[in-house]
């Protein structure tokens, strides 16, 4: 269960990534602060993950 979580929070942290840079590279962008702050929480949380697999085993 924990692990389709974890799955399921990645994959919408990855969509909600792809929209905000799709938003920057085409000016589209309501707020240039929320859409990098999207990019940095996602990198925030990948890096987590790949510490925390490090970690484990």
């Amino acid at each position: 269960m924990k692990r389709l979580v974890i799955v399921i929070v990645s994959l919408a942290l990855l969509a909600s990534t792809w929209a905000a840079l799709d938003d920057i590279t085409t000016g589209h962008e309501p707020s240039f602060a929320l859409e990098w702050t999207m990019v940095a929480v996602t990198g925030c949380w990948f890096a987590g993950l790949v510490v925390f697999r490090r970690q484990l085993g």
